[in-house]
């Protein structure tokens, strides 16, 4: 057995080239740091023009992790962020889709900008992040596309139709397209990331409905299943097996 090179937990993904969306905080920084603990290389996109300075990650200390922009909902520019990344690393076997947004608004004032915004990143995003990164997996043969969703995309919540629709469309879009490839050695995933730290970000934004909302949001969900960021970041890892 080769060693562990040093400052890895161990080899698991050595050799795997990873893009995680919104990888540069929070949840999606807990799993850019798995992925780069155990072995992976590791390609964040974000919407900022660089990361920020003092956050989450360094991208200046490892050679395996580099940051490039890109705006999810925006089919062009997820093509030229993956072309970046494969340049830099190779092709890609791992795609966690994390970048998503959540608002809260009463059904009824609910406009089509608001339902328009939640569907452009939280699922047209998944959507257009697949379609670039699918085809090299089926090529090499192995491949792992997680898909972070939330509860609010297994049931539903008040003054959150637009967030719920669009997990729930996430949801969907992860179980059909893991019957579609499953014989072909890659696994689609969605994880059910916790809403609830989200909308207690958007209370102190969005007013009384938003407080509404996150209340009855922390009444519905178990309280097991509110986890710190870097568990959800180990939990991403164990799905990821590294087979061939």
């Amino acid at each position: 057995m080769t060693p562990t090179a040093a400052g890895r937990k161990s080899d698991l993904l050595s050799g795997k080239r990873a893009v995680v969306t919104g990888g540069a905080r929070g949840i999606g920084a807990a799993v850019t740091r798995v992925l780069l603990d155990h072995g992976a290389r590791v390609t964040v996109l974000g919407r900022s023009a660089e990361p920020q300075p003092g956050g989450a990650l360094d991208f200046k200390r490892s050679s395996d992790l580099a940051y490039v922009k890109a705006d999810v909902g925006d089919p062009a520019a997820v093509a030229h962020a993956f072309g970046s990344a494969r340049a830099r690393f190779g092709p890609i076997n791992i795609l966690v889709n994390n970048a998503g947004q959540a608002a809260s608004a009463p059904f009824l004032k609910t406009d089509s900008t608001l339902w328009r915004r939640m569907m452009t990143v939280n699922l047209d995003g998944t959507f257009h992040c697949i379609q670039v990164a699918l085809p090299e997996m089926l090529s090499a043969g192995w491949g792992r596309i997680i898909n972070m969703a939330s509860t609010a995309g297994l049931t539903g919540y008040a003054y959150v139709a637009a967030y719920c629709a669009s997990k729930h469309a996430v949801v969907g879009l992860t179980r059909a397209l893991a019957l579609e490839v499953a014989t072909k050695s890659v696994t689609g995933i969605h994880g059910d990331r916790s809403p609830e730290r989200v909308c207690r970000k958007h209370c102190r934004e969005n007013g009384p409905h938003a407080r509404r909302s996150a209340r009855r949001i922390g009444r519905a969900e178990p309280a097991k299943k509110i986890g710190a960021a870097r568990g959800g970041g180990q939990r991403c890892c164990l799905a990821l097996p590294s087979g061939k």
